[in-house]
């Protein structure tokens, strides 16, 4: 077909094509080429579809209930249910007593999952049946479609499984003789006691996988809790405290400058399997927990195929509202357990996968305080010529942290040898799960990423501990990585952070990485591609003022969140971060603080209130009241003494607050986290029992308030770039500054009574 007979040249244009031929062909000639590619193109066969995930896990589809005829509006939903320190997801058995899953079985599968009973009625012979039936599709006949009957792959009852009463029970089916095709999976409870209200069932983490024949891609991820950089001896410390590691970095890939994303668990933890910073998904103080809404490495590798476990022994990542357990099918948690029983838990987990691709999380809670090493670690490390306390354990946690001690030099490395007995033997521990994969012959295809959640302070900055500042003794962490593309023996001096770990992992697997991660993958800081001209941040306390930090090497630039005060280091000439240069580099140190406040802004909108601290000794009582009419979510005090006063009732806080003499302390601070959708402030302050305008700052700034009782908006303030320095003699008042945040989605979780006493025994106070 000509283009003429298109209808594509006819009048008008027809003259105008006649009067200039040359024009007339080359418009044809377009034509032509732009349909004959369009015709090209599509008759060019696609390329094949990817191929299916080697292993399909049932938690990710949606179940009938009953029989064929019973549907509901409704699907029932997962729920996590723990026995034995192991939680795992799955189903109650529902009312209907059976759970139906639409399948499509592949080249030789197999089915796997648990199941695990409670029952406050006393079970019979007979009673109870557990039973697994696969159903094939009806197939068409010349009178109609024939239904195929059921084939029974497992049955059970209590007394040939009595076990199920106490643990979770593991069932793995070959299913290589039945013929790939579609069907259907019933997970059915049966017998005279299957509907009584007495009894729970719970079907556990179904899965249908594919024995793998090709090489798999394994992931081990070990997050040490509290463990400090210069604790291990690739990076300083003596030979004898992790020889072990030593031979672990000699085949991999060593980082130097590597920081996590807070100074303490949640936050780092978070960071490292999301790829985000603690601000932008909310898992910091303000919340205690790991939100729902951020993709977890756990969610996405849950769609991947992957058997995956979490062994861990710190409660701010195990207690059921953690938000930790996303993605994760099955998930250890046993409180300050140690690195021996934890590896016990990994190697019986690696064992029973070998078949599929596996992604272990594996969690240390031994360097963590309370310090009480094992007797031979204990002896290899402390000074027999110290005499004194702290001569086989470490427990006076409080009396550190509050500075009521002021331990002599002897005591404080006395008990950083203590702490220095249980890396030594965390890295003793990882020497047997590293034995274990090599002799499975595993190591070629598992990717090892060894890191911690952050350090510990031994009054480096005057302090103990950690959670309080952003000092790299607390942020500067290890990071080693053995596998695919990480050459071994090396070291990389690259600025990196617990934020490049997810993307390092989706890289290793083939999976693309989402663009709203913050981190990047280390085979690109390996290559060259990602060099020294970011900066990476980190944030969030657990007591003290909240500080956030960034670092673009060799500066690190600290900002106190509440008063602004901010410090600069150069980390190449001052290491140990005792010279603050920031008034000899005012434009850097006003740039790096402009990009930490842009890139860190907090989920949750607040208010913060401090009380800049007396400059002329005179004593000054700042009383009043202040209140969110439209809600108040939460509040935090920073710094008041016994001597001051507060009182919260309803969306009013009441206060009584003496300023601290220049002598004698920093500011006093309040955080006010608003509901969401709440806008406003109404602040009443008095000073001395008058108004003062030349003490009460409402706007986030040096403006005076015109009135004793003012009201405020978060939109009023500066984000911060001109808050009064506390030490700045003209800056001593009552301030305000109001923070909007990029979204308020989360609100703090109750932590359980069991998960507070835990958390006090390891130095964290919760009211």
């Amino acid at each position: 077909m000509s283009c003429d007979h298109l209808g594509i040249f006819n009048s008008p244009m027809q003259e105008k094509s006649e009067k200039f031929p040359m024009i007339t062909s080359f418009i044809r000639f377009l034509v032509i080429m732009v349909l004959s590619s369009f015709i090209i193109f599509a008759c060019v066969p696609k390329g094949p579809p990817p191929p299916p995930p080697p292993a399909e896990s049932l938690l990710l589809g949606t179940p009938f209930l009953g029989d064929e005829t019973e549907l509901r509006e409704q699907p029932p939903e997962t729920t996590r249910v723990e026995t034995g320190n192991v939680s795992i997801e799955g189903w109650m058995s529902p009312p209907e007593k059976i759970l139906r899953f639409p399948v499509e079985l592949r080249e030789a599968p197999h089915l796997s999952f648990r199941f695990y009973c409670q029952t406050t009625t006393p079970v019979r012979i007979g009673d109870l049946i557990f039973r697994v039936d696969y159903v094939p599709e009806t197939y068409p006949s010349e009178t109609g479609e024939i239904p195929i009957e059921p084939i029974m792959l497992f049955e059970t009852t209590p007394v040939q499984t009595p076990r199920c009463f106490d643990e979770w029970i593991l069932q793995d089916i070959d299913l290589t003789e039945h013929a790939p095709g579609r069907g259907e999976l019933r997970f059915i409870l049966d017998g005279p006691l299957a509907g009584d209200p007495g009894i729970d069932f719970f079907w556990g983490e179904p899965l249908i996988y594919h024995p793998l024949e090709a090489r798999h891609k394994n992931i081990l991820l070990i997050g040490v809790d509290t463990l400090r950089r210069d604790a291990l001896s690739v990076y300083g410390a003596s030979p004898i405290v992790t020889p072990n590691l030593v031979t672990f970095a000699e085949k991999s890939t060593t980082f130097t400058q590597a920081r996590a994303q807070g100074p303490w668990t949640l936050p780092s933890f978070a960071s490292m399997i999301t790829g985000k910073l603690p601000s932008k998904i909310n898992s910091m103080s303000f919340t205690g927990h790991l939100p729902e809404r951020p993709d977890t490495i756990g969610e996405i590798l849950l769609k991947n195929g992957y058997a995956k476990y979490t062994i861990c022994s710190n409660p701010w990542l195990g207690y059921a509202e953690s938000g930790f357990h996303q993605g994760m099918e099955e998930f250890w948690f046993s409180f300050d357990a140690s690195a021996g029983d934890s590896v016990d838990q990994a190697i019986e987990f690696i064992n029973r996968t070998q078949d599929q691709d596996w992604f272990i999380f594996l969690h240390f809670m031994d360097p963590h305080i309370p310090y009480n090493p094992r007797g031979e670690y204990r002896d290899l490390l402390l000074d027999p010529l110290i005499e004194g306390p702290y001569t086989e354990n470490f427990d006076e946690i409080e009396l550190w942290k509050s500075g009521e001690i002021v331990p002599p030099p002897e005591y404080i490395e006395q008990v950083r040898n203590l702490y220095l007995g249980e890396v030594a033997y965390v890295d003793a521990m990882l020497a047997r799960l590293y034995k274990e994969l090599e002799d499975l012959e595993l190591l070629e295809e598992t990717l090892i990423v060894f890191s911690a959640d952050h350090g510990e302070e031994f009054f480096e900055h005057g302090g103990f501990d950690h959670g309080h500042t952003q000092f790299d003794e607390l942020v500067h962490m290890p990071l080693i990585v053995m596998g695919e593309g990480f050459p071994a023996g090396s070291t990389i001096d690259t600025n990196v952070g617990n934020t490049d770990i997810m993307p390092t992992i989706l890289r290793y697997i083939g999976l693309d990485i989402p663009v709203d991660l913050f981190g990047f993958p280390l085979q690109d800081v390996v290559a060259g591609i990602v060099d020294n001209s970011r900066i990476i941040f980190g944030e969030d306390n657990t007591r003290g003022t909240l500080r956030k930090f960034g670092v673009e090497w060799p500066y690190k630039c600290i900002v106190d969140w509440v008063t602004s005060e901010t410090v600069l280091f150069n980390l190449e000439n001052d290491p140990g971060e005792q010279v603050d240069i920031s008034l000899a580099n005012a434009d850097l140190t006003n740039r790096l603080k402009s990009e930490i406040i842009t890139n860190m802004l907090p989920t949750q909108s607040a208010f913060y209130i401090w009380i800049t601290r007396s400059q002329d000794d005179v004593e000054k009582i700042y009383s009043g009241s202040l209140t969110v009419p439209d809600g108040l979510d939460d509040m935090k005090l920073f710094g008041l003494s016994d001597e001051d006063t507060w009182s919260l009732e309803g969306n009013t806080l009441t206060f009584t607050i003496k300023s601290a003499s220049q002598a004698l302390g920093p500011s006093k601070n309040i955080a006010i986290i608003p509901s969401i959708g709440s806008e406003t402030l109404t602040a009443s302050v008095e000073v001395n029992g008058e108004f003062r305008p030349d003490l009460f700052y409402p706007f986030g700034d040096r403006t005076q308030a015109e009135s004793r009782e003012v009201t405020v908006t978060l939109d009023d303030y500066p984000l911060g770039m001109n808050l009064p320095y506390s030490r700045d003699v003209d800056f001593e008042g009552f301030y305000i500054w109001g923070v909007r945040g990029s979204h308020q989605e989360e609100n703090r979780v109750e932590l359980g009574e069991e998960t507070k006493a835990q958390l006090r025994a390891i130095g964290y106070t919760d009211q």
